[in-house]
């Protein structure tokens, strides 16, 4: 079968996240099938090249800046005319690369991300699927100082509007997780499939010059991500003044990009923004740089004691599935995906979402756990990541392309 995977981010290019970690893994998983995999992500320039055994990436350059000047004679012009070239012109610019790639392979399926609309122009000629990346409402305001769920809903912008229009038109719909799931199924009034992602495990650990300099001979607790409000930064922050009093011996890494954050009314760094609510001990606050070479990331992941990711929301992170498989007690947020992978207690700890005195509680529970108890908590958790394993998500997947291609065409099965 030959797949396109249509995407705004990948990992061969500057931009690249969750999203790109997922189609980085399945593409291989499918490729090594015999499937002929195409990936379509957009780029800085234009290009194609092969990337792995069976899979070839076709870069495609959009400019996001309208160019006729005379617009910029009225802002309100100018306003709708950019909205309009970022939404619709960003996913013509990527169709129309699909539709190149289908007059000369004949693509049997497309599979698109739901990130920036990239689907709301598809062609209909080709049978499509849409894994969904987050829930918009969800993600926009999980990024602001202030965040309440249960207001979510009753605030939506217009590209909101039209990607739920758009999703309503799709033959099939999935996400990795039930909350977002759950969320995209009343929105959009139809039933939206869990098909968790899957891991490619790669346990191989080795130090770096990084961990060698900063973290040898430490204790730590660790955070990894994107430092910002929908991760919780601003949940261990209010915390890391208590605990770093408590525990003498234990320091706290931050891994991760620095991002702005708005914080009564003023833009700060998240880094500074986390300094300034810990006065006596900055000494044992770390912040190191992504390490994007696995192993090494791996090994500075190995070395906490336990990884704290109290995220306001989140579509089963890769950096829990990560810590997880590597055998290390993960704190997450109750209600914000994490409970799909985490038995509390048992495979690793939830906290109350935006509760300080929740997360500090599981901290220290940690700090109270004895090695053996740690080690078979983390056992537990490798345990349910197993289920991730690829052969696992692959049998899934066929499942829900051959429905999509059934329905479409009225094929029998051709994904095998």
């Amino acid at each position: 079968m030959k797949i396109v995977y249509t995407t705004t981010e990948f990992v061969t290019e500057k931009m690249r996240g969750g999203q790109a970690t997922y189609l980085s893994n399945i593409s291989q998983i499918f490729a090594s099938h015999g499937h002929k995999v195409f990936i379509v992500t957009l780029s800085d320039r234009d290009e194609q090249f092969v990337w792995k055994k069976n899979i070839v990436v076709c870069r495609v350059l959009f400019q996001k800046e309208v160019k006729n000047r005379w617009i910029y004679r009225c802002s309100l012009l100018r306003r709708t005319a950019q909205f309009f070239r970022n939404y619709f012109g960003l996913s013509y610019t990527l169709n129309q690369r699909v539709r190149e790639l289908h007059k000369i392979h004949k693509i049997d399926l497309v599979q698109y991300s739901n990130l920036m609309g990239a689907d709301i122009l598809r062609s209909h000629s080709i049978p499509g699927i849409v894994r969904l990346s987050d829930y918009s409402p969800y993600w926009r305001h999980a990024r602001m100082e202030k965040f309440d769920i249960a207001e979510v809903h009753s605030d939506l912008t217009l590209t909101e509007r039209m990607e739920f229009m758009s999703l309503r038109r799709n033959v099939s719909v999935f996400a990795p997780s039930k909350v977002v799931a759950n969320a995209m199924g009343r929105m959009i009034h139809k039933d939206v499939r869990v098909i968790e992602s899957p891991f490619v495990f790669q346990e191989k650990a080795v130090t770096s010059d990084i961990y060698e300099q900063y973290l040898a001979g430490k204790k730590y607790l660790l955070f990894f991500g994107t430092l910002n409000y929908l991760k919780g930064i601003h949940v261990i922050s209010a915390v890391l003044e208590t605990f770093l009093e408590i525990n003498c011996d234990i320091s706290f890494v931050f891994l991760g990009p620095d991002t702005k954050l708005e914080c009564c009314g003023k833009i700060v760094s998240a880094r500074k923004y986390i300094l300034d609510r810990v006065k006596k001990n900055q000494n044992r606050v770390i912040f190191l740089e992504p390490i994007y070479e696995k192993e090494k990331a791996n090994y500075v992941i190995k070395q906490a004691e336990a990884c704290v990711l109290p995220s306001r929301i989140d579509n089963l992170p890769n950096t829990c599935i990560e810590a997880m498989a590597l055998g290390k007690i993960v704190i997450g947020t109750n209600g914000a995906s994490f409970e799909q992978l985490i038995e509390d207690n048992i495979s690793g700890i939830l906290c109350e979402r935006d509760k300080p005195e929740s997360l500090l509680e599981c901290m220290q529970r940690v700090t109270k756990m004895s090695e053996s108890e740690k080690l078979e908590m983390g056992e537990r958790a490798k345990r349910r990541i197993e289920l991730l394993r690829e052969d696992n998500i692959y049998d899934q997947m066929c499942k829900l392309y051959n429905k999509v291609l059934n329905k479409d065409k009225g094929k029998t099965d051709v994904v095998k």
